[in-house]
C-alpha cells in the first residue's frame, strides 16, 4: 500500500513528492474521468429520449429530478456513514458499480417507469461522490482545499466532456438508446479502476458523537455555500442538463449532434473554469467571485428562450458553464475548509445533499411551469431565483486560514 497523507512516517509537504501518493492521485483522476463519463454520455438526450416515449413534461421533469432526489436523501447519510466507519473506498467502488448498472438499466428498460427507476439509481451512484472528493482531498495538504477541488472538478468535467462528445456521435449515427450502453462500458472501466484505489488508515479512531455532527451541520460557512451551490444547480439542471436541449430541438430545429455540441460547449467552459480555479484560487476574492459567477449563470438562463439560433444558444451555454464551474469549485472547497478531517465526509455530505435539492427543483420547476404556461417562463423563473440567491454570497464569513497559513502570514 502507498504511503498516503495521514501516515506517521512522513509529514508536511515532503510527502507530496512520494511516488506512491502521486500514483494514487493519477489513478483517482482517471477513475473520476470514467465515473462521470458513465453518468453523462446520455445526458444531452434525457429530455428528448423521454419525450420520444410520449412522457408529458410534468412527469418528465420528475424523472429528470429523480437523479437529484436520491442524492438529496442519500448524500448526508453516506457522508456520516463514511466518517463513522472511517472508510472511503467501499463507497467509491459502490458508486462505480451503480453508475454501470443504472446506464445499462436505462438502455434495456425503455419504458417510462423503467426510465424513472434507473435514472433515480444513477442518482444513487452520484451520491457516492461525497466520499470521492474527501478521499481525493486526503492525498493533499488541508490548506489546498480550493485548489484540490478545482483539480478534481477538472477531471470531473473532462469526463463529462468526453461523454457528451461520444454521445453526440452515437445519437446521430446510431440511436439515443446506444448512449446508455456506451455509458455502461465507461462505468465498467471505472469499476475496475476503483478496485485499485487505496486510502490511508487512521492511526487512532475517535468515536463520532451526535453533538459533533450537529456542530458540523450548524456551521455557517458550510450552510451558506451549500445554499449557493443548490441555487446554482437549480439553474444548471433546469437548463443545460434539463430542458435547454428540448427547447433547441423543438424551437430551433437542432439536430442530435447539435444538442451534443451545445452541452459540450458548456462543458469546455467548465473545464477552463476548473483549471483557472485550481491555479489561481488563492488570488480570488471569494465573495465577489461567487456572486459574479452566480449572476452570470442566472442571466444565461433568462437568455435561453430569447436565442434566435443555435449559434447564439451555444454562446449562452458557454457562459453558463463557466459560471457554474467557478461557483461549484469554490463552494466545494469552502465547504470542508473549516471542518476537522474526521468530519469532512459529513460536511461534504451536507453540502452535496443540500445542493442536490437544486438538481431536483430545477427540472421540476421548468417542467411544471412549462406544462402550465410555457417553458420560456420556466427559464425566466429559474434565472430570477439565481439572481436573488446570488446575494447570499455577501453573507459568507471572512475566509479562514489553516494553521499552516496562519503561521506563514
Amino acid at each position: 500500500m502507498s504511503n498516503l497523507p495521514g501516515s506517521t512516517a512522513v509529514h508536511g509537504s515532503d510527502r507530496l513528492a512520494l511516488p506512491g501518493v502521486l500514483r494514487d492521485r493519477r489513478l483517482f483522476q482517471l477513475l473520476t474521468f470514467f465515473f462521470w463519463f458513465s453518468l453523462y454520455v446520455y445526458s444531452p438526450f434525457l429530455a428528448t429520449y423521454g419525450a420520444g416515449m410520449g412522457i408529458p413534461d410534468g412527469f418528465l421533469g420528475v424523472i429528470l429530478g429523480s437523479y437529484g432526489f436520491t442524492q438529496l436523501v442519500l448524500r448526508l447519510p453516506i457522508g456520516i456513514g463514511s466518517d463513522r466507519i472511517r472508510k472511503r473506498r467501499p463507497f467509491v467502488v459502490a458508486g462505480c458499480f451503480l453508475g454501470f448498472a443504472s446506464a445499462l438499466g436505462m438502455g434495456l428498460f425503455a419504458t417510462p417507469w423503467g426510465y424513472f427507476t434507473f435514472r433515480a439509481l444513477s442518482g444513487v451512484a452520484a451520491s457516492c461522490w461525497v466520499v470521492y472528493t474527501v478521499l481525493y482531498a486526503s492525498y493533499y495538504e488541508s490548506r489546498d482545499a480550493a485548489k484540490v477541488m478545482g483539480s478534481i472538478t477538472l477531471f470531473n468535467n473532462s469526463g463529462i466532456l468526453a461523454a457528451i462528445l461520444a454521445g453526440m456521435v452515437l445519437a446521430q449515427f446510431l440511436s439515443e438508446q446506444a448512449t446508455f450502453f456506451v455509458a455502461a462500458g465507461g462505468g465498467l472501466v471505472a469499476l475496475l479502476l476503483s478496485l485499485r484505489v487505496v486510502e490511508s488508515r487512521p492511526t487512532t479512531v475517535t468515536p463520532i458523537r451526535p453533538r459533533d455532527i450537529l456542530k458540523v451541520l450548524r456551521d455557517r460557512n458550510l450552510l451558506i455555500v451549500s445554499l449557493l451551490a443548490a441555487i446554482g444547480q437549480i439553474m444548471v439542471f433546469g437548463t443545460i442538463y434539463g430542458f435547454t436541449p428540448a427547447f433547441a430541438q423543438e424551437k430551433l430545429g437542432a439536430a442530435k449532434w447539435q444538442l451534443g455540441l451545445l452541452t459540450a460547449g458548456s462543458t469546455v467552459a467548465m473545464i477552463a473554469a476548473s483549471y483557472l480555479v485550481s491555479r489561481f484560487a488563492h488570488k480570488l476574492k471569494l465573495r465577489r467571485t461567487l456572486v459574479l459567477s452566480m449572476v452570470l449563470v442566472a442571466i444565461s438562463c433568462m437568455l435561453v428562450p430569447l436565442c434566435p439560433s443555435i449559434a447564439w444558444l451555444f454562446v449562452v451555454q458557454v457562459f453558463a458553464g463557466f459560471g457554474r464551474s467557478v461557483t461549484m469549485a469554490l463552494c466545494m472547497g469552502q465547504s470542508i475548509l473549516t471542518v476537522p478531517d474526521a468530519y469532512r465526509s459529513t460536511a461534504m455530505g451536507t453540502f452535496q445533499a443540500v445542493y442536490a435539492a437544486g438538481i431536483v427543483l430545477g427540472p421540476t420547476i421548468i417542467g411544471f411551469i412549462g406544462q402550465a404556461a410555457g417553458r420560456e417562463r420556466g427559464f425566466l423563473v429559474v434565472g430570477l431565483i439565481g439572481l436573488a440567491g446570488s446575494l447570499l454570497g455577501f453573507l459568507l464569513p471572512a475566509p479562514h486560514m489553516s494553521d499552516t497559513q496562519a503561521k506563514e502570514a
